[in-house]
């Protein structure tokens, strides 16, 4: 018997489309026959290979392929549903991946230029280059209009000085998008930033890996900059429009944030739950103590709210609604209630929690450093309130 509609005319459905479980699956089998096999070494060496990005790429999983001449966008429900499932193993391989594909490969996709698709979004598609998103800077963060760095004109080039600091995948990146200040003079700094694309063996231009406890084995870096010249057509977007298009990547990357902290809680709820049916006390499991489970009851409810949040915030987009509050909303619900979940799920697990072969105590750190990404907690708060006043029409 079919579900009637609800009222107004529209079916309301929570389920994944067949096309999204199918790609769910395929997902989970990757990740069971690539990643965790592969994993315990990437650990060892720090690192996540070029192969990673390249098996990603065969399965057109990153942020765009060709099909043809023709660009195709990868939906963000199906990214999503990536960040998710990778995140839900290994929390480090998920935030590799999101960085490059809604951060490095999202810009210059979406406002470069044909020569700079040509040149580094199509490699990027195959998973023969890597692309990192460099803005944060030792004195700026989310504030994205108190960046530092600056780019002079000189002729047909670009002189650009300055630093970025915690940078995603830049050790191994093969171009770097870089935020500068090209109009110090402008009357508002929003209007006075410029997105450039890099390569990293550029004259000039320093990478250094930083040494850091979470999201490994992905890599983070400090970048000097030093009077590096960079040619007008590495230009990305408008002249003095680089502050709209960061904030554009940013609200756009808050969903695939939401999913992959969303991923993380859930790796360590599994975790937890496994725990608690084989560890013996008291003559019984902690499966089988009811305050134990109440405990996983509310955490079953903080990861089946999460993941309706972050996919409505997909749904919006991919439907071409207004999704900016939406993704605001699964941001700081995933990344504020993550930490919650996995410090419990941490604890749960005792003494054997804070041993190093134990993964459970990489998630609450997995899940603290991903409130700081694509602006912090404040920062979702404020952007919630501003768009309230239209939500709260709506009831």
């Amino acid at each position: 018997m079919a579900t009637p509609p609800a009222p107004g005319g529209f079916l309301v459905d929570f389920d994944l489309t067949d096309d999204e479980m199918a790609f769910d699956e395929e997902v989970r089998g990757f990740v069971d026959d690539f990643i965790r096999p592969n994993l315990a070494q990437w650990h060892n060496e720090r690192a996540i290979p070029r192969e990673y990005w390249q098996e990603l790429g065969k399965r057109g999983w990153l942020l765009v392929h060709k099909d043809g001449d023709d660009w195709v966008e990868r939906p963000m429900m199906e990214l999503a549903i990536m960040y998710d499932r990778i995140s839900e193993l290994s929390p480090g391989a998920g935030i590799a991946v999101f960085a490059n594909n809604q951060l490095g490969v999202y810009a210059p996709y979406t406002w470069g230029s044909e020569h700079i698709r040509d040149r580094w979004i199509e490699p990027a598609s195959r998973g023969d280059k890597v692309i990192s998103f460099c803005n944060t800077e030792p004195s700026a963060g989310s504030d994205v209009k108190a960046i530092q760095t600056q780019a002079k004109l000189d002729g047909d080039e670009w002189v650009i000085t300055g630093r970025k600091m915690y940078i995603t995948n830049a050790v191994e990146a093969d171009a770097l998008v870089v935020s500068a200040v090209t109009d110090p003079l402008a009357d508002d700094p929003r209007q006075g930033q410029t997105l450039f694309i890099i390569d990293p063996d550029t004259p000039g231009m320093k990478v250094r890996g930083l040494k850091k406890i979470v999201w490994e084995p992905a890599s983070l870096a400090f970048i000097q900059l030093d009077n590096v010249r960079v040619p007008e057509e590495q230009v990305i977007g408008d002249l003095h429009g680089g502050f709209d298009h960061t904030m554009g990547t940013f609200t756009n990357g808050r969903i695939g944030v939401a999913a992959m902290t969303m991923g993380t809680a859930t790796g360590a709820l599994r975790l937890a739950h496994q725990r608690a049916k084989r560890r013996k006390i008291y003559g019984t499991t902690l499966w089988e103590i009811r305050t134990k489970r109440h405990e996983f009851g509310d955490m079953a409810i903080i990861a089946e709210a999460g993941r309706l949040l972050y996919r409505k915030a997909a749904w919006l987009r991919d439907n071409g609604r207004d999704f900016k509050m939406a993704a605001s909303m699964a941001k700081l619900y995933a990344t504020e209630k993550a930490k919650e979940l996995t410090m419990w799920a941490a604890y749960l697990h005792g003494g054997s929690g804070v041993l190093e072969e134990n993964r459970i105590h990489r998630y609450p750190l997995d899940a603290w450093a991903s409130a700081m990404g694509e602006g912090a907690p404040e920062v979702q708060r404020l952007l919630i309130a501003r768009f309230f006043d239209e939500w709260i029409e709506q009831f």
